[in-house]
């Protein structure tokens, strides 16, 4: 099975991206008869951290620890060993943490889920690993290969008034970005989060024409609406799967009219004063 991922990442990217099924069966396809012959498998999780499961006698099928003494005699040399992992061409540490998935996420699904979590040391490209117990790995061949995983911190470029070019901006956080508050006449906003989240503070927008109409997209993100009280809310967002909800106040004498309009895919769109 080692001999078929290693031939499959041979292949142009071009080529095995037509067959992207048959590619991640080859890659994550486990080779059961070695499985059974062993006191832990890999489990598909992603590249920010690897998933070890426990062969345990009573849970899987071919069980070769038993739980207790044993499986927790195994799992302390298993973290001994991940933690000489080196990479050959820096010496740098691979392996910043083992998680034990009952201490992390304790509750009733636990045995669903990997009994190790091992967070990778991503400073840079992972190109192959060493130790004294397994010897060195080499990634031959690493151009045609991303993962799409996400990672922390990332970079950003704005542009504005004010603000000189060529100029190194402070770290910022997410929400610091995203937040966005209208001050002055307003007829029309557009707002998207898409896997985040977004504010949009309307509290001193004036509206310029009656309705005002606010575009919203949402998806696996959630928008934040604030408006003044006085404003009435006419919802014409379309939620799939998600969530568009209005938790204004009902004013007594209606002073302006917005409309909402968009969707909410599998994400949340909330409106409140």
């Amino acid at each position: 099975m080692d001999r078929a991922r290693k031939s499959w990442k041979k292949l142009p990217l071009r080529f095995t991206e037509q067959f992207s099924t048959l590619a991640r069966s080859v890659n994550r396809m486990p080779d059961s008869r070695d499985r059974r012959e062993r006191a832990c498998f890999a489990v598909p999780t992603n590249a920010n951290s690897g998933g070890i499961r426990l062969n345990l006698v009573g849970r899987e099928p071919n069980g070769k620890l038993h739980p207790g003494k044993e499986a927790d005699d195994f799992v302390a040399r298993l973290i001994d060993d991940l933690g000489e992992l080196t990479e050959p061409s820096s010496g740098r540490v691979l392996v910043n943490e083992v998680l034990r998935s009952r201490e992390a996420f304790p509750g009733e699904n636990v045995d669903l889920l990997p009994d190790l979590f091992v967070r990778w040391n991503r400073e840079t490209l992972i190109t192959g690993v060493s130790s004294p117990k397994i010897g060195t790995i080499i990634e031959e061949d690493i151009s045609t290969r991303r993962t799409g995983d996400h990672r922390s911190g990332g970079l950003y470029f704005v542009h504005g008034p004010g603000l000189a070019a060529g100029v190194r901006l402070p770290t910022a956080r997410d929400e610091d970005i995203a937040d966005r508050r209208v001050r002055g006449p307003v007829s029309h906003v557009e707002v998207s989060a898409v896997m985040g989240g977004c504010d949009l503070d309307l509290r001193e927008a004036v509206p310029a024409i009656d309705p005002i109409a606010i575009q919203v997209f949402a998806m696996w993100g959630g928008i934040d609406i604030r408006i003044p009280p006085g404003w009435v809310v006419e919802i014409e967002a379309w939620p799939i799967l998600g969530g568009v909800v209005d938790n204004t106040q009902a004013p007594a004498l209606p002073a302006h009219r917005v409309i909402l309009r968009g969707m909410a895919f599998m994400g949340g769109v909330e409106i409140k004063n």
